[in-house]
């Protein structure tokens, strides 16, 4: 079951949405990611400048740990590097009460998502 941390972060509904396309802005990327079994789907715009995330936004379709999960990553990856994104979410995560043992797909699922999106920043360039 979501934490009632989580589920505080699920009703702001920050992050929620697309980053609009800018000239000013660094290389914007999306990934997108889907649960074979439950279908939960995840989609994630990020904004690289260099190696560090810029902004992060989300659409998620599913679960209150899929929605829960996208809102933490929103708040916790800005302003960090790409490369150590996976375990400063899961850090996060831990602090905010956790996800039970049958909701970390949509930790798996965000994190394919966001290396997609990373992904798709690269090339970019």
């Amino acid at each position: 079951m979501v934490s009632p941390q989580l589920r505080t972060l699920v009703a702001a509904n920050k992050g929620a949405g697309r980053i609009e396309a800018d000239v000013r802005r660094g290389r914007v990327g999306t990934g997108r990611a889907e649960h074979p079994v439950c279908g939960d789907v995840v989609e994630v715009d990020v904004e690289i400048d260099g190696t560090r995330v810029v902004d992060l936004r989300f659409r998620a379709n599913g679960c209150p740990a899929t929605h829960a999960v996208a809102a933490c990553a929103h708040l916790t990856l800005p302003g960090g590097a790409c490369s150590d994104a996976a375990a400063r979410l899961r850090s996060s995560l831990a602090i905010l009460g956790d996800l039970g043992a049958a909701e970390r797909h949509a930790e798996a699922m965000f994190g394919r998502a966001f290396a997609a999106a990373v992904s798709a920043c690269a090339g970019d360039r």
